[in-house]
């Protein structure tokens, strides 16, 4: 190892390098290294911080006896901070009833640095979209894969694919193992009154048969029944409740008791329990027509590295003062006195 030279810390004038004073530096026992490598703290730890032994001296005189020895009450304090740990040690009470208080002293080891980030997850499986084919036809191929799910209507009714298959006699739309119903048809409204009876006409003489009565007014037209059950789509309605809720958003003005809704965003399906406008109707979860969420892709490559900051500002000043703020800026020149 090197030899070692003492220095001396001076404080200067940043403007005309004028020795402002020289300070004392306060240092630990694991700063202060010997010649050996072992720091002051190392061999005070190994117990060889110690000159050699010297002569025996002249036995002293016998002393007076000494009142018994006894011991009172001891304590331990240990504190919370960061820093060179100690323990002071404070004694009290008599020599036969002898007290003794540890306070152990920055036991606790600083916040170690913050890890560095994780990589960014990747993105997630992008969702399936509803094709809509139109009125099932045997002899059509139809599909429920990653990417969308064809929809059909028969009958009035509306189904959705379920699992991709080739339509035939032995494969209807009616068939659960492909498909699943997404609406049904509404019942058929009542029948009108029927129209009033026409007037009898006048009786003829007897005689030759008069010619026949004229056809009586035609009566008038019965009252439009109530439609089916309808399906409507958006996503002003969501979530996956199957407790009757209001969605005042919805923007649908005559909603009839088991009419459908489908969120395109989500895939989620609802059926409306309470008929009216968006502001009474009320609407309850059904289901979902959306696949599971794909496999997670693997994680992508580690981007390029940035580049390097500007250096940094020249470190040989410190500030002096009694607080941060009223500080004022000195050079550091270690003096070489040795």
């Amino acid at each position: 190892m090197a030899t070692l030279r003492k220095v001396r810390v001076q404080l200067l004038n940043e403007e005309t390098n004028e020795v402002l004073e020289e300070v004392d530096v306060l240092t630990s026992a694991d700063c202060v290294t010997f010649s050996d490598g072992q720091t002051f703290q190392d061999k005070l730890d190994a117990g060889l911080l110690k000159g050699a032994k010297g002569d025996t001296g002249a036995q002293g005189p016998t002393g007076a006896t000494g009142a018994a020895a006894g011991f009172g009450t001891v304590t331990a304090t240990v504190d919370a901070n960061v820093g060179t740990p100690s323990v002071e040690v404070t004694t009290g009470g008599t020599n036969t009833a002898k007290t003794f208080s540890f306070a152990f002293k920055n036991l606790k080891g600083a916040t170690g640095a913050t890890g560095a980030q994780g990589p960014q997850g990747a993105t997630g499986a992008t969702g399936v979209s509803m094709r809509l084919k139109g009125a099932w036809t045997s002899g059509t191929a139809y599909v429920n894969n990653s990417s969308h799910i064809d929809v059909v209507t028969q009958n009035g009714n509306t189904y959705g694919c379920i699992k991709s298959h080739t339509a035939s006699s032995s494969i209807l739309v009616t068939n659960t193992t492909y498909w699943t119903v997404l609406a049904t048809k509404g019942d058929t409204g009542a029948t009108g009154p029927q129209g009033a009876k026409g007037d009898t006409g006048a009786k003829g003489d007897t005689g030759a048969q008069g010619p026949t009565g004229a056809t009586g007014a035609q009566g008038p037209q019965g009252a439009t029944g109530q439609r089916g059950s309808r399906w409507t789509s958006g996503t002003a309605i969501t979530g996956t409740s199957t407790t009757a809720t209001i969605f005042s958003s919805s923007g649908i003005t005559d909603a009839l008791v088991n009419d459908m809704y489908l969120n395109t965003s989500t895939g989620y399906t609802y059926r409306c329990t309470v008929a009216g406008a968006a502001s009474v109707a009320k609407w309850v979860y059904v289901g979902s027509i959306k696949g599971a969420t794909g496999a997670q892709g693997p994680q992508g490559a580690t981007g390029a590295t940035g580049a390097t900051g500007p250096a940094g500002k020249d470190g040989d000043s410190i500030k002096i003062g009694t607080t941060y703020a009223s500080a004022t800026e000195a050079k550091v020149f270690f003096k070489v006195v040795s």
